[in-house]
């Protein structure tokens, strides 16, 4: 809950005013995991 609330503060802020078209992932860092590493979803 909080990692998608501060997701929400900055997508609502002046900060994310170049931001357009953007898939933001907010899934603790899994997908980033993921990737970085390889690993097969079925083994979770």
């Amino acid at each position: 809950p909080e990692e998608i609330a501060q997701t929400i503060v900055f997508l609502a802020s002046e900060c994310s005013s170049h931001t357009t078209g953007q898939l933001v992932y907010v899934d603790g860092g899994y997908t980033h995991f993921d990737r970085a590493v390889g690993h097969d979803h079925n083994k979770w």
